[in-house]
Parts: structure tokens; sequence; C-alpha cells
């Protein structure tokens, strides 16, 4: 069965910060931002042709995820990601703890981490977003950078992820 994929990621920030000091006439100042991502279906530039999810999982414990076949997309085809182009992670409000991701050590994604032991604390109500749309990505070999570790802070979180990348 064939399949193609198409992702788009828009990630807007826009602030109105306004001074009304006494006596002065209003200030305002704003600023925007914003970061439009576009892939096709492919392995090049701006490209990516693999797709996980899972939402709202509950862990207590470490959680491994390996990007290098064991994940299996929504027809149940097995996912080897050679690059990583985005990685999303989110958290709902209603956690009382930090959902820990990375820090596997040996085999951990490396990555945007800079080292298999680095980690990024997600807080309860928040999530981070990285990507690579360029040719390159970021690597994943397996057996040695292919394991993506979900961790606590303390008790049971929840947590969303979705990962966008490339076979080849």
């Amino acid at each position: 069965m064939a399949t193609t994929l198409t992702t788009k990621v828009n990630l807007n920030l826009n602030t109105i910060h306004v001074s009304d000091a006494e006596g002065l006439a209003a200030i305002q100042g704003n600023i925007e931002q914003q970061l439009l991502l576009s892939w096709a279906d492919g392995v090049g530039l701006d490209q990516a042709d693999l797709v996980y999810s899972e939402k709202d999982q509950s862990i207590s414990g470490n959680v491994d995820r390996d990007l290098a076949a064991s994940l299996l997309d929504a027809y149940g085809a097995t996912l080897t990601f050679v690059k990583l182009k985005a990685l999303m992670v989110t958290c709902p409000i209603a956690n009382t703890d930090t959902v820990v991701v990375g820090g596997k050590g040996a085999t951990g994604l490396v990555a945007f981490f800079g080292a298999n032991t680095e980690t990024i604390a997600v807080r309860p109500g928040g999530g981070f977003v990285i990507a690579a749309p360029d040719l390159t990505g970021y690597a994943i070999a397996a057996g040695s950078t292919d394991i993506i570790q979900f961790g606590v802070g303390g008790g049971t979180q929840v947590f969303s992820w979705q990962v966008i990348g490339t076979s080849a």
C-alpha cells in the first residue's frame, strides 16, 4: 500500500504590551513572530515521509521509544526513522510535575540534545517543538542513537508526542 505524507507546523507568538503611566500618553509595543514549516512527501529538503504520534500517554517511570524499527504507523507499517525533522511534546495543565524528555544514555537520541544524557523538562501545561526542515535533519542511527526516553519528575504524568522524519 502506497502512502503519502504532507505536514504543516504553524507556531505563532503575538504580544501586545501597553504602558499607561499616569500623566503620560499610552505607549504600546507589539511583538509578532511566526514559525511556518511545511514538508512535502519525500526524504529531502522540506520533505518527510514518516510520522508517529502518541496522545495522552500516562507514565509513572521511564518509558523508551525506539525510533528505528519498533514503532508502527497508523496503518500498521513498521517505522524506521533515519532523520528527525520535527518533534513536539506537550503536557496538560492538570499534570502535577514535569515530563522529562531525553537522558537515556547509551543508545539515547543525541540529535538536538548535544549529549545522550541531557534532558528537557516539560512543565504542566507546557510543551516544546524542535524542527529541522533542511536536508540533514537530526540523524538517528539504529542501535546507537535511536532511543527517545520519556520520564517524570514524580508521580504519574500525562503527555502527548509527535515525531516527523524520513526513512532515508
